[in-house]
């Protein structure tokens, strides 16, 4: 079966007899990665849905970073 980074960030998988978790195999890098490309896919998402289709897009201010 062929995993993505969605089901390895998310369930354990075996290693060499040992289970490991998710948090075993990321970090703070790879995190910070993730979260730089998530924000600017949702920009994308986000100009294009305004400019395109007119739709209007609030912010939700009560996330802290």
């Amino acid at each position: 079966m062929v995993r993505g980074t969605w089901a390895l960030s998310r369930y354990p998988v075996i290693k060499r007899g040992k289970v490991v978790s998710p948090a075993e195999q990321y970090d703070k890098e790879d995190a910070e990665t993730a979260l730089e490309k998530a924000k600017f896919v949702f920009e994308f998402v986000t100009s294009v849905l305004k400019e395109r289709y007119k739709v209007k897009v609030t912010e939700n201010n009560d996330q802290e970073e």
